[in-house]
């Protein structure tokens, strides 16, 4: 038997085997397929068995081969041994074998089904090391493609449950296969799965970290597709809150507010207009400056319009004895607070005006009779 430990004691014998295992018989089955379906106790001794690369790209070749009826071994083993699936996926450590797995659990086999289709049905929990297999644009089309709407929607529910760390699934799909994640993202089509995503991506786990700061450290080039998710003024609002460091027990609050919705719209427009880079003194200064402005709102017992407005006003001014009030340029806090309408509506684009009528529109919104409350009788 395979897992006898000293049938294969040298290197050389492991790969003798490995090459048994990786015969294919007239009905396309390969010996590994065998095991998977008629000896499963053994796959596990058999996988461990590649301990080389070459060996390895194999083994994983063998586990995509088709048979006569459509399935491929990788479907055996999801079937037989599912247990086994995550270590027979962690075989493939290159793009190219990565490919070949992925387009493996993309194969129909003859009861109808994917590869991807039974784990997501029968084993949700083997659905990130899947994913963790689409590492190119060509891989993420082909997810994408091979995922029914319902499937597509079920991923991203899956993505966003958290697991006996504390970690989302999206969570820790960005911590140990960063290069997937822009995969993962692409299955959220609906507004209802995008903004499953933003509030996966605004909770702060055990770790103290949102996982927006999790991709920001470990898939930096996943942040825009994330970000991108938003487009809903919730959506953006809670992503604001993220990236101020405000945390909310409860989203209904903001949910039923929209101008206070508004408001941290124009802070994240602000925050991630991009155009920070062209001084970044300035550049800081006004994030710290909208940081403060939207931890100032949240910290307010009562955000209804009129404090709102105030406190936008005092956004425009700066806070602090250091700080500089906005300038009238196309990426100044005065244009994203003239365009959240809190003021009076927004005719003219702010980019299409002079500099003049900027500078008026600044100082009217600074100069705009916000009503003193009534003293309580």
């Amino acid at each position: 038997m395979l897992s006898t430990p000293w049938l294969a004691a040298t290197e050389n014998d492991k790969s003798k085997l490995i090459v048994a295992l990786c015969q294919i018989d007239r009905e396309n089955w390969t010996g590994i397929k065998i095991l998977g379906q008629y000896a499963s106790e053994s796959i596990y001794a058999a996988l461990a068995l590649a301990t080389t690369q070459e060996d390895k790209s194999k083994l994983t070749a063998a586990l995509c081969q088709v048979d006569n009826n459509n399935w491929t071994g990788i479907s055996v083993l999801g079937h037989c041994v599912p247990e086994s699936v995550s270590l027979a996926l962690a075989l493939a450590t290159t793009k190219q074998d990565k490919s070949k797995l992925l387009t493996a659990l993309c194969q129909v086999d003859n009861e109808g089904k994917t590869g991807l289709k039974v784990l997501l049905d029968d084993y949700p929990a083997l659905i990130n090391a899947a994913l963790a297999l689409a590492t190119t644009a060509e891989d993420q089309s082909m997810l994408t493609a091979a995922l029914s709407q319902d499937d597509k929607s079920k991923v991203v529910t899956t993505l966003c449950q958290i697991n006996d760390k504390g970690k989302t699934g999206l969570k820790a799909l960005a911590c140990y296969a960063p290069a997937a994640v822009n995969a993962a993202l692409a299955l959220a089509i609906t507004k209802e799965d995008k903004e499953k995503l933003v509030m996966a991506l605004c909770r702060v786990g055990n770790e103290g970290w949102t996982g927006l700061k999790i991709l920001e450290c470990y898939a930096p080039q996943s942040v825009q597709a994330a970000l991108a998710l938003a487009t809903t003024d919730f959506d953006k609002a809670i992503l604001a809150l993220a990236q101020a460091k405000v945390t909310v027990n409860d989203y209904d609050s903001v949910r039923a507010n929209p101008n206070l919705q508004k408001a941290l719209v124009a802070a994240y427009d602000y925050l991630n207009s991009g155009r920070f880079g062209w001084h970044r003194t300035h550049g800081n200064h006004g994030k710290e400056q909208t940081y403060q402005f939207i931890q100032n709102l949240m910290a307010k017992k009562n955000n209804d319009l009129n404090n709102i407005q105030t406190e936008m006003q005092q956004w425009l001014k700066g806070y602090g004895v250091f700080s500089f009030s906005s300038n009238c340029n196309r990426s100044s806090r005065v244009r994203f607070a003239y365009q959240s309408e809190l003021f009076g509506q927004a005719t003219t684009p702010f980019f299409e005006m002079r500099d003049e009528d900027r500078k008026a529109i600044k100082q009217a919104i600074l100069d705009f009779s916000v009503p003193v409350p009534a003293p309580p009788h």
